[in-house]
């Protein structure tokens, strides 16, 4: 194995040299042999192992060349550190080429490298590779180069974050993303709103100092705005580091762009939204750096009941923020009762001695704070007493940074004693206070009885060099006497430690709360398995059951079976019985159609005649009206002849009356007359009248009778009466005539 490990790792001399040659062309310098020795010895104990730290050393893109052309084949590579040189576009995608072809490659820091938006696209494949976790943009201390990315950039970064399922870390701290129209500000708002909402891996985001107008537009609307947190913060949770410092985030006045209140309000009351947490409440900020933002000490308030109630914060900077006293109290009451901020800074944050002694007294309670920066505060030596009684009794607190406190020799002195007696303590700052010459002798014969202090640094004091050298020879002393007992420096390490502690706290109570669901799911599998078994038992139960009436159905359709069979066999031959009826019927039907129709035939020929009978009828009867209509005619002149008298006038009598046996005839005859020639008397007139009106009677009786008969008497009687009155009407014409 460690044979494989030398073979992957290239010969230092050999890409030292080419390195050396390659920036030599970056640069049109002529190599020397001397430069190369420098060059050589500044970086041979930074390029091998797993991180390259080739920071400031003026390469460009045929420095990219080398490196990716000996870097290529490293397995044990993890990190690539080239800030603040000029690698420019083309460098960056030589860079990029090989860190794709790189899997172990996990962080890379361009920073500083005259990057502009050509680059976007490299940038965005090496995180989609998906092997990159870590990528910084941004400036992280003084340098020339820096990048110009545009907000478009950042969008094409962004939407390739989402898509990667690993990366974690995003720096673009000092990118100015305001050098380009003001319609480009809520776009970069609205971008880092998409990654904050979006993202499910993202723990690390650094975008402070990204805006390089800030003083010029405060009054109008800051970069970030309340949306930042309601529709980005609000949707994330796995994000742990957040840097924002230097934006002035609350200089407008207007309630929308008062970040510090509404960041401090998400704190206390997280509003869980698209995401949901499976490892508990969030935010799980571990780390906030809001200093520089124009907070005023409302804001203060706010975070001082955060800090009462939070699990997780372990790093906060309000620095360069107005807190003031009164916010400086409610803070050091909050940190009483907290036990995870190991760093607190509140540099230049407007705190006088009333603020400065609460804070300190703080410290008696609290045993996990480990750095403490107060600098640039008017402390005075009132602040410093009471440090120096607390630092008597805290074994925890590491580093101090009292610089520009207003603290004259006699706070100086105590401290300086104090700090004998707290171990912990390893650095110690207390620059720019009014400490005089002499100051620095008694700074001297303390701190030599001080084996574990490691950083003093007094400078901007009226203490001579001489004693200012003396306090590093006491530093660099214990430094090498850590060395010789094989330590690491105790304040990084107690810092780990710290990290360490606060994020196994943490850990913790994700894992008592995974134990506590999973206790509830063992129990609810209990439960669901005795339900499971409850109902095989009943399912069982229903089987057997189900299987004896299976059988006995079964059984009855067997029985049934047979039964139907013979059923079957009588009904078969009923149904041939019924067949042989039924072609019977069917001739029968046949005779009986014939039959029927041969009767339809004659009733036809029947109602033929009879419509021809009813026609002739029809016509004999429409005669003997008109016949009987001219008798009645006939009857009515002769009885107005009787009453006038006229008829004895006549000689004879109409033709077609006739007396017969005292009746009328339907003959024709002539009328008798007496001797005289005149017609009888008025009796025998009248008789022959009523004779006459009998006889009329009669023929309309038999009219009647002749209507109510059957049709065969009625024809007779209707032939009788049509001779009659056909002779009645000849005789009637004659008599004319």
């Amino acid at each position: 194995m460690a044979e494989t490990e030398e073979e992957e790792v290239p010969d230092q001399l050999l890409f030292l040299e080419e390195l050396y040659v390659s920036r030599c062309k970056d640069t049109q310098e002529e190599p020397t042999r001397e430069e190369f020795f420098r060059f050589s010895s500044k970086l041979k104990n930074k390029v091998f192992g797993q991180s390259m730290i080739l920071r400031s050393i003026h390469i460009g893109s045929a420095a990219a060349n080398t490196i990716a052309k000996f870097s290529r084949n490293r397995t044990d590579l993890r990190k690539i550190d080239v800030y603040c040189n000029s690698l420019k576009d083309q460098g960056l995608g030589i860079l990029a080429h090989f860190i794709q072809l790189n899997k172990g490659i996990q962080t890379l820091n361009i920073g500083c490298n005259d990057i502009s938006d050509k680059s976007a696209n490299h940038m965005a494949n090496m995180i989609l590779s998906n092997h990159l976790l870590s990528l910084q943009l941004g400036i992280t201390e003084k340098a020339v180069h820096a990048n110009t990315i545009t907000p478009a950039t950042l969008s094409i970064l962004v939407d390739a974050i989402i898509k990667s399922t690993n990366f974690q870390t995003l720096g673009v701290s000092g990118c100015d993303f305001t050098m380009h129209p003001e319609s480009t500000f809520q776009p970069v708002e609205s971008i880092l709103i998409k990654l904050l909402s979006q993202s499910s891996s993202l723990k690390f985001l650094s975008a402070n100092n990204i805006d390089s107008e800030k003083k010029k537009l405060a009054d109008v609307r800051p970069i970030l705005s309340t949306d930042f947190i309601t529709n980005g913060l609000g949707y994330n949770s796995t994000l742990i580091r957040l840097d924002l410092s230097s934006n002035y985030l609350n200089a407008s006045p207007k309630p929308e762009y008062q970040f510090g209140v509404a960041f401090a309000d998400y704190l206390l009351n997280p509003t869980k939204k698209k995401n949901s947490n499976e490892q508990g409440d969030y935010p799980h900020l571990f780390y906030i750096d809001l200093s520089d933002n124009c907070f005023m000490p409302e804001v203060a308030f706010k975070f001082a009941k955060f800090i009462e109630q939070t699990k997780y914060l372990g790093y906060l900077d309000l620095s360069d923020n107005v807190v003031g006293d009164d916010g400086a109290e409610a803070i050091a009451h909050a940190l009483e009762i907290n036990q995870t901020i190991v760093e607190l800074h509140l540099r230049n944050c407007q705190i006088t001695t009333k603020g400065g002694v609460a804070l300190v007294n703080a410290l008696y309670k609290n045993e996990v704070l480990a750095t403490l920066n107060l600098s640039q505060n008017k402390l005075g030596d009132e602040t410093a007493l009471a440090l120096a009684t607390v630092l008597s009794s805290n074994k925890t607190i590491s580093s101090l940074n009292l610089s520009t406190a207003m603290i004259t020799d006699k706070g100086g002195r105590a401290i300086a004693e104090a700090s004998i007696l707290c171990p912990s303590l390893i650095s110690l700052e207390m620059c720019n206070n009014f400490f005089l010459e002499q100051t620095g002798t008694v700074f001297e014969t303390i701190f030599k009885e001080n084996r574990h202090i490691l950083k003093i640094n007094v400078s901007g004091t009226q203490i001579n060099h001489f004693s200012f050298n003396a306090l590093n020879e006491i530093c660099a002393r214990n430094n090498e006497t850590l060395k010789r007992k094989k330590k690491q420096p105790a304040r990084n390490t107690y810092l780990q430690m710290q990290y360490a502690s606060a994020e196994l706290k943490r850990k913790n109570e994700i894992l008592e709360e995974l134990i506590k669901e999973n206790t509830n799911k063992k129990d609810k599998i209990k439960t669901i398995e005795e339900k499971t078994i409850s109902i095989l038992d009943a399912e069982s139960n229903e089987t057997s059951t189900l299987h004896k009436q299976i059988v006995e159905k079964e059984q009855n359709l067997e029985f049934e079976k047979t039964e139907f069979a013979s059923k079957n066999e009588t009904i078969e031959a009923q149904l041939m019985e019924l067949r042989e009826k039924e072609k019977k019927l069917k001739a029968d039907l046949d005779e009986n159609k014939k039959a029927t129709e041969k009767v339809r035939n004659q009733i036809g020929e029947a109602k033929q005649k009879l419509e021809t009978i009813q026609q002739k009828n029809t016509e004999k009867k429409q005669k003997m009206k008109e016949e009987v209509d001219f008798l009645e005619e006939e009857v009515k002149k002769l009885e107005e002849m009787i009453k006038t008298g006229e008829i004895d006038k006549l000689e004879e009598l109409p033709d077609f009356i006739v007396f017969s046996e005292g009746k009328m005839e339907k003959k024709v005859v002539k009328k008798k007359t007496t001797s005289s020639g005149k017609i009888p008397n008025v009796n025998s007139q009248t008789s022959v009248g009523s004779e006459a009106s009998k006889s009329s009677e009669k023929k309309k009786s038999k009219k009647r009778d002749s209507t109510a008969s059957p049709p065969k008497k009625k024809k007779s009687v209707s032939s009788k009466d049509g001779d009659d009155a056909s002779e009645a009407s000849k005789s009637s014409k004659k008599s004319k005539k």
